[in-house]
């Protein structure tokens, strides 16, 4: 890896339509700090969030206890925590964190290119403040705007440790680095990029071993790196290979497609409004599809920058192109030695900031302002459509919240209510903002293990029906002990529909109640327990936020259980 020369701050910046560049870059930061926090509080929490404000509500022992269970590092949790403590519960205070992450990366790619990339620093400020995936993110109270900050920081640090060995971007290299490792179990690939990269340009300088400076800052970069790494390793080492059942979902997306094209697939869902033309399980900010055409057309501008920043790259821009490359294989090996850990837009967003800088840096190789202009005006054309129509991917996220409101307006006290796969989280946490959790006996998983793992997928070979119908029996009982007057339960059916409302509905004469066939295993055990194979009434009618399945909401009074030594024999 060449040594990099250091950009001259007297060097002339260029701007597209002939504007002074800081007359862009504060406009558009300004407007990308508006679109991460504007109305960050107003869409409702999702299953992966709840199971963010779930966490951030408990003591740090119990975060990690639980992380246990869940494959993942803690440090986003524990910042969250600090931020719950600070600001509240609320939605918007949980997405204040990624919020104020994902506009910091955008000032963190601008100091960027004003350092490396000047002729592009006008094009990065409008490319970074209206990205809409990052903007996405910015509203999602999980780890990921943070992961696009952390990966900018760690490219600023590697590019000037390329430039000057100090012992200062030495541990600008460490820290991030360090710090990626425990925001998500896949940071190890920002993170041994910027490592290689250093120990590559350090060992290769002059005099031999780069001087003492050289050799200091080496040791620090491995030193704390290897201390993070092992500590990483004793904390992964027994949960590797979890996500092969956690992300069966997503094994099933890739069916009939080639992991080859995964590369493709990530840049397309990293332009704006691009996601459309993939469906991906990420429910993304997409282009209408009566606009398809301007999918294609910022595709094309993406993949010229790409194709000019791969022709015309010096130094600066490998390295942004090995932040890319490296996180991108890396899910790839995984996905085919691990688990189908390769989620499209997702687990790949850790290539987005770096791949975002390398495509500005294309574009702005090209000396025509015209043609630049151009392609900045097809990125923020884009932005426009995906941000106007407020779409991802058509789904709202609200459900989760008016399913917890339509259950307070109906709950009596004692009641107790059962969740379904993934509908715990946001249930408890509205539940407890609404002010109606404490009037049931609590909200329950079922089958148990799911308390402990939200994400968690349920097994089910053939001996488990008789595990998990001993274990609805003791549910009942423990209902009947209790004096529970009436059970809610969330249900999934057997065999989705067409046409489903995705706001808790009320049912229509034809589906007011409905027999345990039609409801999803092991869920339907419990319906079972408690109503045989009598129809059971139907309270509502919806879909949970990004969560697959058509769901109905049980509400079964004492008064219609049926005998246990009525109900007939489990084939």
């Amino acid at each position: 890896m060449a040594t990099l020369v250091p950009v001259r701050a007297r060097e002339r910046l260029a701007a597209p339509l002939g504007l002074p560049v800081d007359w862009i870059v504060w406009p558009a930061l300004a407007a990308g700090v508006v679109l991460r926090f504007w109305k960050s509080g107003t869409p409702g929490l999702w299953v992966d969030e709840g199971f963010t404000a779930k966490l951030a509500a408990t003591k740090a022992a119990a975060i990690l206890e639980a992380l246990r269970r869940d494959d993942a590092p803690p440090l986003f949790y524990l910042l969250e925590k600090g931020m719950t403590w600070c600001f509240g519960d609320s939605e918007a205070a949980l997405r204040l964190l990624p919020a104020l992450a994902s506009a910091l990366a955008t000032w963190t790619a601008v100091r960027i290119a004003r350092r490396w990339f000047p002729s592009a620093v006008a094009g990065t400020a409008l490319v970074f403040a209206f990205s809409t995936p990052m903007i996405f993110y910015a509203h999602q109270a999980r780890g990921y705007g943070l992961i696009h900050l952390l990966v900018l920081v760690l490219v600023y640090a590697t590019l000037a440790y390329l430039e000057r060995p100090t012992m200062a971007s030495g541990a600008g290299i460490a820290v991030t680095s360090s710090a990626l490792l425990f925001v998500h179990n896949l940071g190890i690939a920002p993170a041994v990029t910027a490592v290689a990269i250093a120990s590559w340009s350090g060992l290769r300088r002059r005099p031999p071993g780069g001087g003492g400076r050289t050799k200091r800052s080496l040791l620090l970069i491995w030193s704390v790196f290897a201390l993070s790494a092992l500590v990483f390793a004793i904390g992964i080492g027994g949960y590797v290979g979890n996500h092969r059942e956690l992300n069966s979902w997503m094994g099933v997306w890739w069916q009939g497609r080639s992991l080859a094209l995964a590369p493709f697939f990530s840049a397309m869902a990293f332009t704006n409004g691009g996601a459309g033309a993939l469906d991906p399980p990420v429910p993304l900010p997409t282009i209408p599809d009566r606009l398809a055409w301007a999918r294609f057309a910022v595709f094309a501008a993406v993949a010229i920058g790409l194709a000019l920043g791969c022709v015309r790259t010096k130094t600066p821009a490998r390295v942004l192109a090995a932040f890319v490359a490296v996180p991108i294989a890396t899910l790839i090996a995984a996905c085919l030695f691990i688990g189908p850990t390769y989620v499209v837009g997702r687990t790949a967003t850790f290539a987005l900031p770096p791949f975002l800088l390398f495509v500005v840096v294309g574009w702005f190789t090209v000396r025509t302002r015209v043609l630049v202009s151009g392609f900045l005006a097809v990125w923020l054309f884009a932005a426009v459509l995906c941000l106007s129509g407020g779409s991802e991917a058509g789904i709202p996220k609200e459900s989760d919240r008016a399913l917890a409101r339509w259950i307070g307006a109906r709950v009596e006290t004692g009641d107790a209510v059962v969740a379904a796969p993934l509908g715990k989280p946001t249930l408890e946490y509205y539940g407890r903002r609404q002010e109606w959790l404490d009037r049931t006996t609590g909200i329950r998983s079922f089958p148990a293990v799911l308390d402990a793992n939200p994400a968690g997928l349920v097994a089910t070979p053939a001996d488990s029906l008789w595990s998990y119908l001993a274990e609805a029996r003791e549910m009942r009982a423990g209902w009947e002990r209790d004096g529970v007057r009436s059970v809610w339960v969330e249900a999934v059916l057997r065999d989705p529909t067409e046409v489903w409302p995705q706001l808790p509905t009320a049912p229509g004469p034809e589906a007011r109640t409905i027999t345990v066939d039609r409801l999803a295993y092991p869920g339907s055990l419990v319906v079972f327990t408690l109503r045989g194979l009598e129809p059971a009434p139907v309270s509502a009618l919806m879909r949970r936020d990004w969560v697959d399945g058509d769901r109905v909401l049980l509400c079964i009074p004492r008064t219609q259980w049926v005998p246990l030594d009525s109900l007939p024999t489990v084939q």
